[in-house]
């Protein structure tokens, strides 16, 4: 379960992205966000993933404060150039997070791209 209670984030310049938003994702449920560009969505995922602390509010991820970045979840942005390492083959940044994680090398070498995907 996600759940987001009363999560403001205002940055330093005076931008509120977010603005007291509440929201309970059950677990297994699909949830789609949508809205134009600069309306908050990438920092309400940011504030969920530990990437961002709310200015005000919490996240919980399955009942459990989000402090940093949880175990198990991932985040890769729209804008590839940005998320992705462009001298890397698209195996190697699938099994980037895999090292943070420290799995061992030949777990990680496991870890298969699809077909025609190289890496």
């Amino acid at each position: 379960m996600i759940e987001f209670e009363s999560v403001s984030k205002t940055f330093r310049d005076g931008t509120t992205a977010v603005d007291n938003l509440s929201l309970v994702v059950p677990s297994g449920q699909i949830t789609v966000i949508v809205g134009p560009s600069g309306c908050g969505k990438t920092t309400l995922l940011k504030c969920l993933s530990g990437l961002l602390r709310p200015s005000s509010g919490a996240a919980y991820l399955e009942g459990k404060l989000i402090e940093k970045s949880p175990d198990g979840l991932a985040l890769v942005f729209q804008e590839y150039s940005r998320s992705l390492l462009p001298w890397m083959t698209v195996g190697a940044n699938v099994r980037l997070p895999l090292l943070g994680q420290r799995v061992r090398r030949s777990e990680r070498r496991s870890v298969k791209t699809r077909p025609g995907c190289s890496g």
